[in-house]
């Protein structure tokens, strides 16, 4: 993945939502557990809402749209989520397996949750993986990087600018240049 220039400061991660905390909030369409397909081992999958790519294939077209903060419904705190995912960790430890964060696009997410949530998980010994198509900043990467264990990368079309565009309503070049 290339380097940008700075890292992001605390202020910047958490600029557009709530403060990493015990109130910390994400919206997640679902959490699903003993998944086999998202990573290695049986696994955990927190689904979120929202993504900045619109693929004529998506798999989950219900995960596309973002939500309101003000969407009480759409949203779980990170000590719920950590309940539900926690449930399986010895099942985790027995099979290589962990949490996965699938979309929607886990890096569009409100910052500090996301990081109040992989530091949860990390604490609690927990391996994560990040489904992502990579259409984020590169500070989201980088805030992410010293608490993801995995992350699956999934580049939609790797060489047609036009034809990315065309398929998912966004340019390459964010992606490939994260992807590098």
């Amino acid at each position: 993945m290339g380097a940008q220039p700075h890292a992001a400061s605390g202020a910047e991660m958490a600029r557009d939502g709530l403060e990493a905390g015990a109130d910390a909030r994400l919206a997640v369409l679902n959490i699903q557990r003993t998944c086999v397909h998202d990573g290695p081992g049986l696994r955990t999958t927190v689904f979120f809402r929202g993504c900045p790519m619109s693929c004529a294939w998506c798999h989950n077209p219900e995960a596309q749209a973002f939500v309101s903060p003000s969407s009480v419904s759409a949203y779980r705190n990170v000590a719920e989520i950590m309940e539900v995912v926690s449930r399986d960790a010895a099942y985790y430890r027995g099979t290589h397996g962990g949490l996965t964060l699938s979309g929607g696009e886990p890096l569009a997410q409100d910052r500090a949750s996301l990081l109040s949530l992989l530091e949860q998980a990390k604490e609690a010994g927990i391996p994560v993986a990040v489904e992502t198509a990579g259409d984020v900043p590169w500070s989201a990467f980088e805030a992410c990087l010293p608490l993801v264990d995995l992350f699956l990368f999934d580049l939609k079309i790797a060489k047609d600018d036009d034809l990315h565009e065309r398929l998912t309503g966004r340019p390459l070049r964010r992606p490939r240049e994260n992807l590098k």
